[in-house]
């Protein structure tokens, strides 16, 4: 049997719930919901629902909107951009402690370590793998101003050689 989990996306449907905003702090959740995923073998895929809805205008209010106009990543979309653009073929280990997830997946081209950061401060981290050398080449970091932020950016950071990461506040660092 295969399992499959459709129409996914980190709405909260509870009475006075966390607004639908497609911002920073939907997308981190989608993302990690896409981690879970990914890394759990009973599971095949997952799909994001959606990349389009009804009115354009409204793609910043709303989280349905992965892709805006011009086909560029919104916030809800760049939860599965960040996993598409780096991941490799096989997970070699994910740690959760709470407010910080990390995953880690390899193939005969190198390794990627995703470390996602859901305090609200700066944290810096330590990051030690099982039997697998972390030689980082490039990093790179996907947060904003808050978790409200309607235009969180991914961007390239100068290369970083040492293990301790100083993380900014609700992002995902990617280490390849």
């Amino acid at each position: 049997m295969e399992v499959v989990i459709s129409e996914l996306n980190s709405m909260d449907y509870t009475e006075n719930g966390w607004a639908p905003g497609n911002n920073l702090g939907h997308s981190l959740v989608t993302f990690e919901q896409f981690g879970k995923i990914i890394t759990n073998c009973r599971i095949s895929y997952g799909m994001l629902w959606n990349t389009r809805w009804m009115e354009h205008a409204k793609q910043h209010e709303q989280i349905w909107y992965g892709l805006d106009e011009q086909n560029e990543s919104l916030p809800s979309g760049m939860a599965v951009k960040l996993w598409g653009k780096f991941l490799r073929n096989t997970f070699i280990q994910a740690i959760d402690e709470g407010n910080l997830t990390v995953y880690a997946c390899k193939d005969t081209h190198g390794l990627t370590v995703y470390v996602l950061n859901k305090y609200p401060t700066e944290t810096s981290r330590e990051i030690v793998l099982d039997n697998v050398p972390l030689t980082v080449n490039d990093t790179y970091t996907y947060g904003g101003t808050s978790p409200d932020d309607l235009y969180p950016v991914l961007e390239k950071l100068e290369s970083h050689k040492e293990s301790t990461l100083i993380l900014k506040p609700y992002s995902v660092t990617v280490l390849m």
